[in-house]
């Protein structure tokens, strides 16, 4: 492994894709940085998602892993399996409907190298219609970003979970998400803070570096299940109290 140059895997999970899932993986293989892998998890897909993605698994035989579910478990577990399939130092989260700007995972990977104490590095994102054809607007634009420790981790909703690199070392060995099927990405980044104990840090970077593609199905915008989930696994951090003790199993904390 290159040491300045540390393998980073890109994960992404698809369900019925296949309109955006070839932009999403060129995006990622377009990237100008040198060393990463692309592990993709799809969740038992009913259209040509999956052809799609073995075919460029067959292209890309040393880049693209793929990993298919035979029964739909859903977001929240797709993504606890698909992380742990990743061999990077770092991860990095790509939907399977967006799509990266080519030096992402580069300025990323910087930061955290950086500095030991960086677990997390954040980027603006924008916002495209893809009926309209134009940017709506800047995540920045609607509310405005933070950097900090575990009291800016564990606040609601401040940074942009979609662009979130992270150390895999961290990667909770425990999925205590398991029973919440959609909506528990900003409380998996909230818990891997909590991991890495008192020291660690989230960062942001200012820049767009991201694109979120508004498409009129995003699951964050028609499926009520997943607001009602992101309420309920954000809701299990408010009786927190303890994390200061990284040594203590998240779900003991939680009890």
């Amino acid at each position: 492994m290159n040491i300045k140059s540390p393998l980073v895997s890109v994960a992404i999970l698809t369900y019925n894709s296949s309109k955006f899932i070839a932009e999403a993986i060129n995006s990622a293989l377009e990237q100008n940085y040198p060393n990463f892998e692309i592990v993709i998890s799809d969740d038992a897909s009913t259209d040509n998602t999956i052809d799609i993605i073995s075919g460029y698994a067959k292209n890309y035989p040393d880049k693209i892993k793929v990993l298919i579910n035979e029964i739909n478990a859903g977001p929240v577990n797709n993504w606890f399996k698909c992380i742990w399939a990743c061999q990077g130092k770092y991860i990095v989260a790509l939907a399977g409907d967006d799509r990266f700007l080519p030096s992402i995972i580069a300025k990323q990977v910087v930061q955290l190298e950086n500095d030991p104490n960086n677990i997390i590095c954040y980027t603006d994102a924008s916002v495209f219609d893809v009926f309209l054809q134009k940017e709506l607007y800047c995540l920045s634009d609607k509310r405005p970003p933070l950097s900090g420790g575990i009291e800016v981790a564990l606040a609601d909703s401040i940074y942009y979970s979609p662009t979130l690199m992270f150390r895999a070392e961290f990667r909770p060995k425990e999925n205590i998400f398991a029973k919440i099927r959609y909506g528990a990405d900003l409380a998996f980044y909230k818990e891997i803070m909590i991991l890495a104990g008192n020291k660690g840090r989230i960062n942001y970077i200012p820049e767009v570096l991201y694109v979120y593609q508004k498409h009129g199905s995003n699951i964050t915008e028609t499926n009520s299940a997943y607001r009602t989930d992101h309420i309920d696994a954000q809701q299990t951090f408010l009786s927190l109290q303890s994390y200061q003790d990284p040594a203590k199993p998240l779900s003991a904390l939680l009890q």
